[in-house]
């Protein structure tokens, strides 16, 4: 125990008999009448745990959210890795069954003399008219 007793209270380690205590000590103060809360202190309440109690508890909790997370993450990436396996086996289907259609021809010119393709992101459709251009129709 301290020699001179804190005026306020402690919070920390305090060394009792060789062994460390987390501890807390509240100081117990004469009241006077002049002055009742900053009297002289008579005494203290101790209240205190070992220390190397305090770091095992610390310790096993540290353990258990090390292994809850550990256990998240290994989930949580077997369920990624399951939804990636559904959302992309169609893909080499699609593939073969995409090959097997026609090539589209992509260069296309307008007709009327005169008149300008314009084309226009899907899903309009290009239209070219001698009186407006190219006019885009839904």
């Amino acid at each position: 125990m301290p020699r001179s007793w804190p005026a306020e209270r402690f919070f920390g380690t305090v060394p009792i008999n060789g062994v460390d205590y987390y501890a807390t000590i509240q100081p117990i103060k004469k009241m006077s009448a002049a002055d009742k809360l900053n009297g002289p202190v008579m005494g203290a309440i101790f209240v205190g745990t070992p220390l190397a109690q305090v770091t095992a508890q610390m310790n096993s909790a540290l353990q258990l959210i090390a292994m809850v997370g550990a256990g998240a993450i290994i989930g949580f990436g077997l369920l990624g890795l399951l939804a990636s396996r559904l959302l992309t086996r169609p893909l080499p289907i699609w593939s073969v069954l995409l090959r097997g259609l026609p090539r589209a021809n992509m260069t296309r010119t307008c007709p009327l003399p005169g008149a300008a393709m314009k084309s226009e992101p899907w899903p309009r459709r290009s239209m070219c008219s001698v009186k407006t251009g190219c006019a885009s129709a839904r």
